[in-house]
């Protein structure tokens, strides 16, 4: 069973608030929120980053956050959509940092290389289900065209990996 995606804006079970997200990843108008993004706790004073990310959905090497996961400081995270999920089954289990007491982990640093390859999940606006069997078309960066048809749960395929983020425009 999917997961909500969480956001820049979302709320936290302490009352707090997700304060950051990939300027490159954009769900419903906010930036997606991942593994050491901030989150401001106002019932424990101060800045803590999201603990947990996705093993299974990542943006560069950066899980994804999703509802139920894990702040420094305890808080749960509470995502404002339902629309956008991922599944974190056992075997997409989750990726929570070793470190969770390293104050390393305050500031995101990304690796030395990274690699942008995604795929998305098509959903019908009027009913928030996953668009089953519909072909679709997607115009990569470079003008190029890739062709499918969504699978049982509404996935594209997985898109080949680049150096860099890039826009892509779906059409259905």
């Amino acid at each position: 069973m999917g997961k909500a995606i969480i956001r820049q804006g979302d709320r936290t079970s302490h009352g707090g608030i997700v304060k950051e997200g990939f300027s490159h990843a954009i769900l419903f108008g906010k930036p997606i929120a991942g593994r050491g993004h901030k989150v401001y706790c106002p019932l424990c004073k101060g800045d803590f980053p999201i603990i947990e990310g996705t093993n299974n959905h990542f943006f560069g090497a950066i899980g994804t956050a999703v509802e139920g996961m894990k702040t420094a400081c305890g808080a749960t995270l509470i995502a404002s959509q339902h629309a956008a999920t991922i599944d974190v089954s056992s075997s997409a289990a989750n990726h929570q940092s070793k470190h969770t007491s390293d104050p390393a982990l305050s500031t995101h640093s990304a690796p030395q290389q990274l690699s942008f390859d995604d795929k998305y999940v098509l959903i019908d606006e009027d009913s928030g289900t996953p668009l089953q069997a519909t072909e679709y078309a997607i115009r990569r960066a470079n003008g190029d065209l890739e062709f499918g048809i969504t699978d049982a749960v509404g996935h594209t395929h997985l898109l080949s990996a680049t150096a860099q983020a890039e826009s892509v425009d779906i059409y259905i």
